[in-house]
């Protein structure tokens, strides 16, 4: 991690103090669906924070809860004079300047999303709490075989900022086209392209699935074996594995 870009900070141990939290709340409290037991868990943090580090540190209160938000994608990437890409910017989770500086970046790759997908442009208002679960968001996609599960009403934009935190970093966006004859069968060739495209060919790719793609059990099974051990039983036959280049 980082924090060069983090110009307000007056004091590297209580920089230290705000990352501690910060990883706090996005290890627990985003594992946590309902507000009232995420306030039982901020309440806990804010408690402990001032226990452990106000005498000894000297810091205020206010000091010591302010709130640190971290992104991988503040950094730009780099284009010639005639607007060619030469060196796509790395990955660094690192420090917010600012919610403002943040939010900016959000919605420059938001019109970069739409300038090249016009067909699926989305008109995304990128407000306070959205750009918080964008930073989950990309947080979570961008870690070594993360998932999550996004819980709320219809209508949220839970897809729509998962759209965009696949794009933004780098992977291949993918959703089933639900018909009435899909099955099955064609769940597994879904995901045996994918799979194809994560190991054999190294591509990053970001399976989104909705409530309303899951037209049985059977689909929820197979979706739960694959995060839990990476393997969905019967999906590849004997002769499927002999193609797999090694």
């Amino acid at each position: 991690m980082d924090c060069k870009n983090l110009k307000e900070v007056k004091d590297p141990k209580l920089f230290l103090i705000g990352l501690w939290r910060h990883e706090c709340q996005r290890t627990f409290v985003d594992k946590l669906i309902n507000n009232p037991d995420k306030k039982v868990f901020e309440d806990i943090l804010d408690k402990v924070t001032k226990e452990k580090f106000k005498d000894s540190f000297g810091f205020e209160d206010s000091e010591l809860l302010t709130q640190y938000q971290f992104a991988d994608f503040m950094r730009g990437d780099i284009f010639n004079e005639d607007g060619d890409l030469m060196e796509e910017a790395p990955f660094v989770y690192e420090a917010c300047p600012s919610m403002e500086y943040i939010k900016k970046v959000a919605v420059e790759k938001l019109d970069f999303f739409n300038e090249k997908n016009p067909a699926k442009k989305m008109a995304l208002v990128i407000f306070d709490d959205a750009l918080a679960h964008l930073l989950r968001l990309t947080r979570t996609i961008n870690a070594e075989a993360g998932s999550a599960m996004l819980v709320g009403v219809g209508g949220s934009g839970k897809t729509s900022l998962t759209r965009l935190a696949s794009s933004i970093c780098r992977h291949f966006m993918f959703q089933i086209s639900l018909t009435k004859s899909y099955n099955m069968m064609n769940l597994f060739e879904d995901v045996k392209l994918l799979y194809e495209r994560a190991g054999p060919k190294g591509e990053s790719v970001c399976f989104l699935m909705t409530d309303a793609e899951v037209k049985s059990e059977a689909f929820l099974e197979a979706i739960n074996s694959m995060l839990a051990t990476g393997e969905i039983p019967g999906l590849l036959g004997k002769e499927d594995k002999d193609l797999i280049p090694v």
